[in-house]
């Protein structure tokens, strides 16, 4: 908003977009994890509505596993990619010339994030808690 008010004012930033494809990576990834709490990711459930409830708990309890195993290794994978970025010093190459180790440390809390949004709905699934319905957005009458 601010780089849009200077820019019409005649006093452009060279900064404004980079900052804001940080940002917009910090919403991203920042959130995922209560993204999946609130069941706010895509999912079909066309399979899972005709299923047993017993079933449904095992299908739940494998998904939820196979994307913990791929969230921590994706987050092992970013720890070890910033840490290698931080060893070297990289930096972006651009006007702000920021610490690459620092933009990939977003992507590593996502995961962290993440993983610990999964651990506690397998948990949920183990202790065969049901799973909460999402809140619905306000509407108007």
């Amino acid at each position: 908003m601010y780089d849009v008010v200077v820019r019409r004012l005649g006093r452009p930033t060279v900064w404004g977009p980079e900052v804001s494809v940080y940002l917009m990576l910090m919403l991203a990834f920042f959130g995922i994890g209560h993204t999946w709490t609130q069941q706010g990711h895509f999912r079909v459930t066309l399979l899972l509505d005709v299923l047993d409830g017993k079933v449904v708990r095992w299908l739940d309890f494998i998904c939820a596993a196979v994307a913990l195993s791929f969230t921590i290794a994706f987050t092992f994978g970013a720890y070890k990619l910033a840490a290698f970025s931080f060893m070297l010093k990289f930096t972006t190459p651009t006007v702000l010339e920021m610490p690459v180790w620092l933009l990939q440390c977003i992507i590593l809390v996502g995961g962290i994030f993440l993983a610990l949004a999964l651990i506690e709905d397998l948990l949920r699934i183990i202790r065969g808690e049901a799973r909460e319905e999402p809140a619905l957005p306000l509407t108007t009458e």
